[in-house]
């Protein structure tokens, strides 16, 4: 609806086209592509099939999709092959620390950003953090991280942020 609003006139708009230059269909499916989704279980279910043939863009994958390494790669293979010949972003949320959907035994343990930011050189050890989470993602068919985070923690009692920020001020931030 947004799309039609914008679109209502008939005036030309900055690039030269009008309303009537405009395939809705087209519209809606390059709208679709922005959808990332979420579903249950271990394998491709009907709600993922549906999501993807309606043409989202993107999956996030939570610690419900996850048993171990073997089997989520091929849970993300089987997503793109699906989505296919479209890309199928595949996406987690694996910053370390509390925030973290590949656990051990079979992924890394890697510390929060608050103890990252801590260590004596904090930049190296972010560094390090990053090369494992791509490494191991990577492995995973896994295409996207949604960490770091770069919050600066300026409210000690928000246990929102805490400790997966790298610390308490920009500069601390943006060092490590």
């Amino acid at each position: 609806q947004c799309l039609h609003l914008a679109l209502q006139s008939d005036e030309r708009r900055g690039d030269g086209m009008t309303r009537q230059d405009i395939d809705m269909g087209e519209a809606r499916k390059l709208a679709a592509r922005l959808l990332c989704f979420g579903f249950d279980g271990f394998e491709v279910n009907d709600h993922a099939r549906q999501m993807i043939a309606l043409g989202a863009g993107s999956v996030i994958i939570f610690g419900r999709n996850i048993q171990g390494p073997r089997q989520v790669a091929s849970l993300c293979a089987d997503l793109k092959r699906v989505a296919a010949p479209n890309p199928l972003i595949v996406m987690v949320d694996q910053e370390g620390g509390r925030v973290a959907r590949l656990r051990e035994p079979s992924f890394t343990e890697v510390p929060s950003a608050a103890r990252i930011g801590e260590a004596p050189d904090g930049v190296s050890a972010a560094a390090a953090a990053g090369y494992i989470f791509g490494r191991e993602l990577r492995a995973c068919n896994i295409d996207m991280d949604l960490a770091p985070c770069v919050d600066v923690n300026t409210n000690p009692r928000n246990r929102v942020i805490g400790d997966r920020s790298y610390g308490a001020t920009p500069a601390a931030v943006g060092g490590a």
